[in-house]
């Protein structure tokens, strides 16, 4: 695919179903395996994921963790650009709490000793040269995958290269009921491949884990379901899923000059400002993840302009110091509160800028001199 930074035939994606097991106490899941298919379906479409049917590796009801440990570990060795591993069946707990991936002849006794360790996975995403890596688990208790990044080596050893995790449940994934699933999906992966092919309504021309996120939360809370989960560092979250339908213009059209806007905001180097609730905002000096949170609540946006709100441009010094790709608003942070509190990307390279946001007149470095009173302003482009 030649709209977007990742070189499939370079990258590996590792497909992971597991369906039935030995031990009685493991409940089938056909659906496990139907949906393992269908997302092969959606990468090795040429009209949408583009990925070459010999980078994407299929493997349903995997045995004996050891050797399937190794294998693994040996094809993630193979991804020298990036690196997706997904899984959907058993999530299992073990004695110490951690999350165990259920294997087809895994032990409900002995899920550490049988199954798949989170703890494994972590090393082999540490190991593979990849450098972008994504993580998509469908299964019970798959939230401990994030609790453990927070705290464990890949959060580490990856602060470079990047990992995102998306989780499809703290607790119990949902899967419609035993003698519905000779042709479903499960219920997460479901809505993930839904949203996957019908794009996202802005102007990339790719759909990224980071564009999937927010609308497949509000999604499965509408409809009742487990709310997902994820982490990730870095632009990790930029990892393409697909060709974004959505956002591709009829053939012959353009996108009109001006339909866009980015909302640019003038900043004092190293000054912490705080609002009435004495939450942080401006530049806090604290790491991405406080900055993050100070860049996208606090603005008092109206929402009839949202529609072509696409960016927000942080101005520190005079020159531009931070562009952010604005994805959607939180309505669950914002609830009726006039200052929206904004889903955006992490800081984006010169590169992502003109991928993601094509026809913006600034990128990092450019000079923008602060004017006496202003503090921010919107452009169209």
């Amino acid at each position: 695919m030649e709209t977007d930074f990742l070189d499939r035939r370079r990258s590996r994606a590792m497909l992971i179903g597991v369906s039935r097991f030995t031990d009685a106490a493991l409940t089938p899941v056909p659906a496990a395996a139907n949906s393992v298919d269908k997302l092969k379906d959606i990468l090795t479409d040429p009209a949408l994921g583009g990925w070459p049917e010999d980078r994407v590796s299929v493997f349903l009801d995997p045995r004996e963790t050891g050797a399937f440990q190794a294998t693994l570990s040996d094809l993630a060795g193979t991804a020298e650009d990036g690196l997706l591993l997904y899984f959907v069946g058993h999530g299992m707990l073990s004695e110490m709490s951690e999350l165990c991936l259920a294997l087809s002849d895994t032990r409900t006794d002995h899920p550490e000793a049988t199954g798949l360790p989170y703890a494994s996975v972590k090393k082999i995403l540490a190991s593979s040269p990849a450098t972008v890596k994504s993580v998509i688990l469908d299964c019970c208790y798959s939230g401990r995958a994030i609790e453990s990044l927070s705290s464990g080596s890949i959060a580490d050893s990856t602060a470079v290269a990047g990992v995102t995790t998306l989780t499809a449940a703290d607790l119990a994934a949902h899967v419609v009921p035993l003698e519905q699933q000779a042709t479903a999906c499960t219920s997460f992966t479901h809505h993930l491949i839904e949203l996957i092919r019908s794009g996202r309504p802005n102007s990339s021309p790719t759909v990224t884990l980071h564009d999937i996120y927010p609308a497949l939360k509000a999604r499965l809370k509408d409809i009742g379901l487990p709310a997902p989960n994820w982490r990730t560092t870095d632009t990790a979250s930029m990892f393409p899923m697909a060709r974004n339908v959505a956002g591709l213009p009829m053939e012959g059209a353009s996108r009109p000059v001006g339909h866009d806007q980015a909302l640019i905001i003038w900043r004092r180097e190293g000054k912490t400002l705080y609002d009435a609730d004495g939450r942080p905002y401006g530049e806090t000096g604290e790491g991405e993840e406080v900055q993050l949170e100070s860049d996208r609540k606090w603005w008092p946006i109206a929402r009839s302009r949202f529609p072509g709100l696409r960016a927000l441009v942080f101005v520190v010094g005079g020159q531009v110091n931070r562009v952010r790709e604005v994805i959607g608003i939180d309505e669950d942070e914002t609830g009726e509160s006039s200052r929206l509190a904004l889903d955006v990307s992490p800081p984006l390279t010169p590169a992502d800028i003109d991928l993601r946001l094509p026809g913006l007149p600034v990128t990092l470095g450019t000079e923008m001199p602060a004017v006496r009173g202003k503090l921010r302003e919107y452009r169209a482009f």
